[in-house]
């Protein structure tokens, strides 16, 4: 939405309306069962006071998360970050350097399409690459 500014007549965007396409979805309160199931496996893991011991259990954590979430946003990584009590910076660290990790959503197409009607394919795959 854009608004009229009173005094140099100049249009600008809403600020509201930039802040609701900023914001991103917190996967940690919308799926409870989920975030059950991660914090069930981090305290299955041996972690003490020791950071560096902790530091150990990064990967295997942080696989387990996006394997659980499908990728790594920001509130996930602090809820890793929490349980293993470490910095939010050491958690972005790992998912940045390695490729495997992912901190947007990944949009998963299907390329081989198995029914022998084409033009019902093609329309298929069209509608797949919107989701």
């Amino acid at each position: 939405m854009f608004l009229k500014h009173k005094k140099t007549g100049s249009w600008s965007l809403c600020h509201a309306v930039i802040v609701k396409l900023v914001k991103r979805k917190n996967l940690i309160t919308e799926f409870p069962e989920k975030t059950k199931q991660l914090s069930a496996f981090i305290d299955a893991l041996e972690i003490g006071d020791d950071r560096d011991k902790n530091r150990g259990f990064l990967i295997e954590s942080l696989h387990e998360a996006q394997h659980i979430f499908g990728y790594l946003p920001r509130a996930v990584q602090q809820f890793v970050a929490d349980k293993l009590k470490l910095h939010l910076a050491e958690v972005y660290g790992v998912i940045s350097f390695y490729s495997y990790f992912t901190d947007k959503p990944v949009r998963q197409i299907q390329n081989q399409c198995m029914y022998r009607n084409r033009l019902f394919c093609e329309r298929l795959r069209r509608g797949a690459r919107r989701i």
